[in-house]
């Protein structure tokens, strides 16, 4: 860090560089102080990225639009890798063809499908897009005319504790209360059936807004400053995608990032030989466990000769 001469100086001015001061080093720590209330964007617009297939559907980014569609007549879903408790979600999509979809929330890893804004046509089921759907409707939208038929539409979803509203084109649509699932993904459904083969789901945008503590999203932006080509690093990129940035395993390391001569070493270093002790902490035996670990050949290795050259190169 560069090193400050004070000369003197008048009483005033030295009033307002002081304010000017703080001013300044609030504006450092504000970022982090309003993780917790700033909106995400959950697609890219590039790749599937952050995002899992389930099921044979078709998923696809033209144009820098999330597409979805059957496959051959296969159903079939997508969601997010992240989970979320209580959060305000937006998302801004169309409909190709006779609809027959939905935007999943609280979707769990396993053991049910969550609950979904159902986007449905009315003339299948008594009701249409804004039904709130779990096992069974919770809520019906009945109201067609807020629809906007081949343009695109946004979907609002509020969900805090057992309480869930739902919104399309700015009115509200639908209210429910349930207690079947706390926590969960976002996600995307393609149905099955020789009806919907026609139909494509087009996402253009997806922006969730966490209110649970500890869920906003992890950014490596501060990192990327001096250590660019890290942002394409796979595994990097693959972490970042589960909400594991470089402050999870290198520590907060402010002294790091504040010494512009690029001398002070992160909070937390591991030599070659520590990383697969770092890595055995999320990675236990079992259902992550390296199936090459115990190869002859292999033997010395560590996860990152393998897995990215996550390392910087001296």
């Amino acid at each position: 860090m560069r090193r400050l001469r004070f000369q003197p100086v008048a009483v005033g001015t030295a009033i307002i560089v002081a304010i000017a001061a703080l001013l300044w080093c609030g504006r450092r720590q504000a970022p982090q102080a309003q993780q917790a209330a700033k909106w995400e964007k959950l697609f890219n617009g590039q790749d599937l990225h952050g995002w899992k297939v389930r099921g044979g559907a078709k998923w696809t980014v033209q144009n820098g639009l999330l597409v979805g569609e059957q496959d051959q007549g296969k159903a079939g879903d997508i969601f997010t890798v992240r989970q979320w408790t209580d959060f305000k979600l937006k998302v801004t999509f169309r409909v190709q063809g006779h609809a027959n979809s939905g935007i999943w929330f609280r979707t769990p890893l396993t053991g049910g499908m969550g609950y979904q804004f159902d986007i449905l046509e009315k003339s299948d089921y008594g009701c249409t897009w804004g039904t709130i759907y779990s096992g069974g409707f919770l809520s019906k939208n009945l109201d067609e005319t807020i629809i906007k038929r081949n343009d695109w539409n946004v979907a609002e979803i509020e969900m805090v504790g057992r309480h869930m509203v739902v919104r399309l084109n700015g009115k509200k649509v639908g209210e429910a209360d349930s207690d079947k699932f706390a926590r969960g993904r976002i996600g995307f459904q393609v149905h099955g059936g020789d009806k919907f083969k026609d139909m494509k789901i087009i996402v253009k945008d997806v922006q969730i807004l966490p209110l649970t503590p500890n869920e906003a999203g992890v950014s490596n932006s501060s990192c990327y400053v001096c250590h660019l080509d890290f942002k394409t690093e796979p595994l990097s990129r693959k972490h970042l995608a589960h909400n594991i940035g470089c402050t999870t395993c290198h520590g907060r390391s402010q002294a790091h990032m504040d010494d512009e001569a690029h001398k002070t070493p992160p909070d937390n270093v591991f030599t070659h030989a520590a990383v697969d002790q770092l890595c055995s902490r999320c990675h236990r035996k079992g259902q992550h466990a390296c199936t090459r670990a115990q190869k002859p050949a292999d033997k010395g290795k560590v996860c990152t000769d393998c897995h990215g050259q996550h390392r910087v190169e001296r």
